[in-house]
Order: C-alpha cells, then structure tokens, then sequence
C-alpha cells in the first residue's frame, strides 16, 4: 500500500496546488477535468485508508504472537514507529484538499494537543502548546499550517518511513521471523 500511496502521489503533484487559495481547486480540477484524476484520487485515499488498517492488523497480531520478545526488540519499535509515521500521513493527507471538513478536524486535533497540555505536571504543560503552534505555524489554521502539511506529507514523512521500513526489514533479516508463542524451537 506504501507503493501504491508513492506511485499516485506523485501523479496527484502533477496538478496539486499547496495554496489556501488554490488547494480546493486543484483538487476538484483533477477530479473532474484531468483524465483518470478521479481514479488515482480515489486509489491514493482509499489505499491510504486500507495501508492504516493492513498496519493495524500487523501489530496486532504481532503483539499477539509475542513477536516483540527479545531478540526482536528493535524490530517491535521500528514496527511502533511505522504505526505512528502512518498516522502522521493520514493526518497531514486529510488536510491537503483543504475542505471544511479537513480544516476543522485539524483545528480539533490540534486543540486536542493543546489540551492534553492540562494533564502534565509543571513546565511539562508547556510542551503541547509549543508543539500546537508548531505545527500549526501561525495563530490560526491557515497557509503556513496547509505548507507545513504538505512537506511533511510530500517530502519529510515518506523518507523518515522509508528509513524506519529499512531498519525494520533488517532487523527482520537477522533475527527472521518470530514463531509464535507455543511453536518448538527449532534445534541443530
């Protein structure tokens, strides 16, 4: 699903224009006037959708299995990380048509950081509210915010994935695939 996320992502910024002016759009141009537009739209949201819930279903059962016991250790966190790096790409992918819908999800997520903020104890609170406007980039959800979705989306997202499926792939080479909870042990 990664592949496929790549291959239609990179058709789609062929026409995507990252502008509050222009990112509604470009993404109503592609879906109504560019050949195939709809499709490849269409393949990139619900690829991304069913790359989510395959992620899902893998940690799952690898939790399941116990597969994070040592010597896989690293593997279990490079996995954890490509869980999170997948969420990321759904939430900065969500706002890039910049719809309403999309807008105010993101002011309510971001609010949510900023909420969380209550719960930690001294200059720790500080810290969501830091990383709200981070992220956000600017008092209120606009094109900063719609730039900095963007390059992580585009650009700084896909490498910290595709450097974390590296790590995970490997550790996955040296130390093969777990056998589960209850299978014998394979002995020489």
């Amino acid at each position: 699903f990664f592949l496929v996320q790549v291959v239609t992502g990179l058709m789609l910024l062929f026409y995507y224009h990252p502008t509050v002016s222009d990112a509604h759009a470009s993404v109503e141009y592609i879906t109504q006037h560019v050949s195939g537009g709809a499709l490849v739209r269409n393949i990139h949201a619900w690829s991304s959708s069913a790359m989510i819930l395959t992620i899902i279903v893998h940690v799952l059962t690898t939790f399941a299995m116990k597969a994070f016991a040592r010597p896989r250790e690293i593997t279990w966190i490079s996995g954890s990380v490509l869980l999170i790096l997948t969420f990321a790409f759904g939430f900065t992918g969500y706002l890039l048509p910049w719809h309403q819908i999309a807008v105010n999800a993101t002011k309510v997520v971001l609010q949510s950081i900023e909420e969380a903020g209550r719960y930690l104890p001294g200059s720790l609170a500080e810290l969501p509210t830091y990383l709200r406007e981070s992220i956000q980039g600017e008092s209120s959800i606009g094109q900063a915010t719609l730039s900095r979705f963007y390059a992580l989306h585009v650009v700084i997202l896909p490498l910290l994935f595709l450097a974390t499926l590296g790590l995970h792939l490997l550790c996955v080479q040296l130390h093969g695939m777990s056998q589960g909870v209850d299978a014998p042990s394979k002995k020489a």
